[in-house]
């Protein structure tokens, strides 16, 4: 039987699931409903790339995230979004019980 040429770092990304996203204004991406930074692990530091960068988005077999980002590899960090307690707010701003006394003002 043939030996692998392969590290058990190098077999992990290759068996993956690789998507294609883009940096947004606060340099991160959305994947799967969550928002990620880069993070350079060497420096342990947040790296921050220009609005419209494509980004790789490797899930590998260990299911870790990973950004490809101009053919350097990035961790990805899970950013925790705040909670939204407001019942009343929309996509299209906030709307008032239907009870509340600015709903039955009426003008002449």
């Amino acid at each position: 039987m043939k030996q692998s040429s392969y590290s058990d770092e190098e077999l992990n990304l290759i068996i993956s699931i690789r998507l294609e996203r883009t940096i947004d204004n606060a340099s991160s991406i959305k994947y799967f409903n969550n928002y990620y930074m880069p993070i350079n692990e060497q420096a342990g530091e947040v790296v921050s790339f220009k609005s419209g960068t494509k980004c790789t988005v490797v899930n590998a077999y260990d299911n870790k995230l990973y950004g490809i980002i101009d053919d350097d590899i990035y961790s990805l960090l899970l950013i925790e979004q705040p909670e939204t307690n407001n019942q009343n707010a929309s996509k299209h701003g906030f709307k008032t019980n239907p009870d509340n006394p600015w709903r039955k003002f009426k003008i002449r």
